[in-house]
């Protein structure tokens, strides 16, 4: 009985949709710059990522996760095709770090 009211409580707040939601879900990332590491005290921390460590994301992302374009997603999504496993990296400015250190890593 206790179980039954556990799992209404639960459901009321819609949390075994939200679960069975993610469980299907992808990882969207958006970062605005990668920097020298010289260059990475300047400036908000927030928004220059040092190359390191930009690449040492990059590297974890790769061995957890499979990186797609967020076109793929987009495209996975509308067609109702599974997400799990699946992280795109979007930038949200146009540094110019952007394209001298993240695009070819």
């Amino acid at each position: 009985m206790l179980s039954h009211l556990y799992y209404a409580g639960l459901s009321a707040v819609r949390l075994p949709a939200l679960v069975r939601r993610l469980a299907n879900g992808s990882v969207i990332l958006c970062y605005h710059n990668v920097v020298r590491e010289r260059d990475s005290a300047r400036g908000d921390p927030a928004v220059h990522l040092s190359y390191q460590q930009f690449a040492g994301q990059v590297r974890w992302l790769t061995n957890h996760y499979r990186v797609v374009t967020l076109g793929e997603i987009v495209r996975r999504l509308a067609r109702g095709l599974p997400l799990r496993g699946l992280v795109a990296v979007t930038f949200d400015d146009a540094y110019q770090g952007v394209f001298e250190h993240a695009w070819p890593l």
